[in-house]
């Protein structure tokens, strides 16, 4: 137990520590983009922690795997080193025996990354992209320029305001005129006239409520338009919507995907599954590399180790676009990749014996 509990500490240290520092590398690169979106007014500024808070789960189910994988190559790699598993292969202890060890020590960690993908990351995305939605609508309304037309994003629509008022998120004299129609029907434009326009929130979105004014329909058309008198009218903000959330992970639940027939879920359930399954493989890959030179020095695999990871990691990307697009079994799946590389690691844990003993026959 007391080998057991010593692996335990040296890996849980190595992998909390990579964790750490992969994630605030991350998270520093995404909070940059974010910045320099709410410098230019796209974004609420005092929202943006929480917006990062939304996607941490997306970032951490990557990095678990990854820092576990670097934690046992990193402390294998000293431990051979240093040559310790040369001792305790004196006192009893085979390197079947030390791989289970690391197996367990591995368990909590593979939980850790099933809760997150499973369920944590699902519900981060989709909180986030609506948050995304409404900052943007939000930070949109504050960002247009008083007495300039304005043209709105991915729309065929033009805005101007003669100036904001006296509280925050009100406009006065608003204008906007949306064009209407497709080819081959004529185009027509709708011509809205408020004294005021304030900022609101609803269940659907943020909009704006039109204090006195009037609307113009069919504008630019033979016969005359249609006016429309209002005293009071609300409208949504003319945004267009977001692109929903990367991995359609919106809404999209364990639960449902399990239920679901489409091949688009199963690869999605299936790959969030093997963010998981492959921390078992990944850790005997780790191990094995780490011990395959006798004489290495604990950095000596790193760089391959890091290497054969991102090649485990294109390869299930590859097999999810595969399994999406109906091109491979579904039974199959993504779990014939894990097997591979199972397979890889058995065969690295015991080309070391092979290797050694020929070495040694060769008199090098």
């Amino acid at each position: 137990m007391i080998v057991f509990r010593h692996l335990c500490a040296m890996v849980w240290r190595l992998t909390w520590m990579m964790t750490l520092v992969l994630l605030l590398i991350s998270l520093a690169n995404r909070f940059r983009q974010y910045l320099e979106k709410a410098a230019q007014g796209e974004l609420d500024s005092g929202l943006l922690a929480l917006l990062l808070a939304c996607r941490l789960p997306e970032f951490l189910q990557l990095i678990l795997p990854l820092a576990m994988f670097l934690g046992v190559l990193l402390g294998c790699g000293r431990l051979q080193a240093d040559r310790e598993f040369i001792a305790l292969g004196a006192a009893g202890y085979s390197r079947a025996r030390l791989l289970v060890y690391l197996w367990l020590a591995c368990l909590p960690i593979m939980a850790l990354t099933m809760v997150v993908s499973l369920w944590l990351t699902p519900v981060g995305l989709e909180r986030s992209s609506v948050l995304l939605q409404n900052m943007e609508q939000r930070a949109g309304f504050h960002h247009w320029t008083p007495g300039h037309f304005q043209q709105l994003p991915k729309l065929r629509g033009i805005i101007h305001i003669g100036g904001q008022g006296a509280d925050a998120g009100v406009a006065e004299n608003w204008f906007l005129a949306e064009q209407v129609g497709d080819w081959p029907d004529p185009p027509s434009w709708n011509l809205s006239l408020a004294d005021q326009a304030s900022l609101l929130e609803r269940p659907d979105g943020y909009g704006l409520e039109l204090r006195q004014g009037q609307l113009y329909q069919g504008v630019g058309v033979s016969g005359t338009p249609q006016i429309i008198g209002f005293t009071s009218l609300f409208r949504l903000l003319p945004f267009p919507v977001p692109e929903a959330a990367p991995d359609s992970f919106q809404g999209r639940d364990a639960r449902s995907l399990w239920r679901s027939a489409q091949p688009a879920d199963q690869a999605l359930l299936q790959w969030q599954l093997s963010l998981a399954l492959m921390i078992p493989v990944v850790v005997m890959l780790a191990f094995a590399l780490a011990t395959l030179f006798p004489r290495g020095g604990a950095y000596t695999t790193l760089l391959p180790g890091v290497v054969l990871f991102l090649a485990y990691l294109a390869l299930l990307g590859l097999a999810r676009e595969l399994l999406e697009q109906e091109r491979l079994w579904r039974w199959a799946g993504l779990f014939w990749v894990h097997g591979l590389f199972a397979a890889l690691g058995l065969l690295l844990l015991t080309a070391r014996r092979g290797w050694w003993n020929w070495k040694r026959r060769s008199g090098r």
